[in-house]
């Protein structure tokens, strides 16, 4: 099975840390964020693409083209923004797959989460928690399949996407969709897809300002 990791975008919100640095290699504890994605996925996942394009050289050179054994991949995001122009940058590679894995560079995940979002295809993880600002986008889903992603009104606590997801070649049958940042949203693009089941991440960190990767560095006494 393949997985692809999105490590394409220059992470804004995190300031002066990703002025001359991808934010995927930022580190938590002495290890970049997305050597710990890498060392995350499960043992039957037998071959990486990553997709890269803001500091790409930063990437690869410390990543190298083999880690833990596994064949890694890069690709170049040209043209377009968004994670479904990163995601379609691997389409080749992809496009025949029977199932594939997606994960975002800069967040953590556990394998255990992993195990289970792959188990099936389509299949989009999720995370529960406490809404941060009213703008704050939300799943909806039910009988354990998702149903729509929409701006949050009143709940205090809201179902968010993990950026992590099983996908099949049928992906690439499906338009981008724009979403409110004028970017094209591999989020909004799955959730027209038919019957993707959504898993439940109890261990997901997610790493999107500064304060947020002290609280990563917290939880990660040890690399």
């Amino acid at each position: 099975m393949k997985a692809v990791i999105l490590a394409a975008g220059k992470g804004t919100r995190m300031g002066v840390l990703t002025k001359d640095m991808p934010k995927s290699l930022l580190e938590v504890n002495g290890m970049p964020i997305i050597v710990r994605t890498l060392n995350s996925l499960p043992t039957y996942i037998t071959e990486v693409h990553i997709v890269v394009k803001y500091q790409a050289k930063k990437i690869i050179d410390c990543i190298g083209f083999t880690h833990l054994g596994r064949q890694i991949h890069y690709h170049y995001q040209d043209n377009g923004s968004g994670t479904a122009i990163s995601l379609y940058s691997a389409k080749n590679h992809l496009k025949n797959e029977k199932k594939f894995l997606v994960l975002c560079g800069d967040d953590i995940y556990h394998t255990n989460d992993l195990i289970e979002l792959t188990s099936t295809a389509p299949a989009y993880g999720i995370a529960k928690r406490e809404r941060k600002y009213i703008e704050e986008k939300t799943l909806s889903h039910k009988n354990g399949y998702l149903e729509s992603i929409r701006i949050a009104s009143k709940e205090v606590t809201v179902w968010v996407g993990v950026g992590a997801f099983t996908l099949n070649r049928n992906y690439f049958n499906y338009q981008h969709v724009m979403n409110t940042d004028n970017e094209y949203s591999l989020p909004h693009t799955v959730a027209q897809m038919k019957n993707v089941k959504v898993v439940e991440f109890k261990n997901w960190i997610q790493i999107n300002t500064p304060a947020e990767l002290l609280i990563a560095n917290d939880l990660h006494n040890t690399p």
